[in-house]
Parts: structure tokens; C-alpha cells; sequence
């Protein structure tokens, strides 16, 4: 991509810069439900699968979206600069497959995950 991402050169507005921020927090908060449901003792393995997949697929949608020449030319640059970029690093951290099984390695991921997408929020929020 050709956008240049450093605190220098961000031209961002508010309003995209809040957009970005508001998608990043609903996907902490996803992950933050996959590790509480995950963790807990009387797990619905199927409910935790079934969310999982919906999140890993949503996620590699957008990392896929961001690989496409033609986003760079639609989206904003705090999408450029934040949103695609947290997306593809948080799903290539999703190493489980989607079924895969629910246990300590499983839930390591979902933190690793929620970890990207709260640097890039961090990043978000220090502007």
C-alpha cells in the first residue's frame, strides 16, 4: 500500500479516526467474549466454535479487502493506516482453525488476537 502511516504525515479526520476506533472496540469486545466463554468451566464448545468462525471469517474478509490495489483508492486513510492493518496481523495470529479445538493453545490465540487489536486502538487513542 502507498500510504504513508507515521504520526507526521496522518492527515486523519475525527470522524474516520472514531469510525475506526468504534470497529476496532466492537472486535476487542468479541474476543473479550471468545476468552470469558472460552475460560469458563461449563463450556458450549459449539457456541464458542460457531463465534470464533464468525469472527476469523469476518476478519479475513478484511484482510482481504485491504490486499485488494483498489481499497487503497476507497478507503480512508485511518483505514489504511489502522483498521486493515489490525485486521490482517490479528487473523494471522488466529492459528486455530475454524472447529478446531477449545482448549489452553485455543484461548492463548484469542489473547494474542485481542493483544493486536488493543495496540492499534492504543495507537488510535495517543492521537
Amino acid at each position: 500500500m502507498g500510504v504513508i502511516c507515521s504520526e507526521d504525515s496522518l492527515t486523519v479526520s475525527t470522524y474516520d479516526l472514531l469510525d475506526v476506533e468504534k470497529r476496532l472496540v466492537t472486535v476487542n469486545d468479541q474476543f473479550s467474549e471468545l476468552i470469558v466463554l472460552s475460560e469458563n468451566a461449563q463450556k458450549d464448545k459449539a457456541a464458542i466454535k460457531s463465534l470464533y468462525g464468525a469472527l476469523k471469517t469476518k476478519l479475513r474478509a478484511g484482510r482481504d479487502k485491504y490486499q485488494l490495489e483498489k481499497t487503497e483508492k476507497v478507503a480512508s486513510e485511518a483505514e489504511l493506516c489502522f483498521y486493515y492493518p489490525a485486521v490482517s496481523e490479528t487473523v494471522n495470529s488466529l492459528t486455530v482453525a475454524i472447529g478446531g479445538k477449545v482448549d489452553d493453545h485455543f484461548i492463548s490465540t484469542l489473547y494474542d488476537a485481542q493483544g493486536q487489536i488493543e495496540c492499534y486502538l492504543n495507537q488510535i487513542r495517543s492521537i
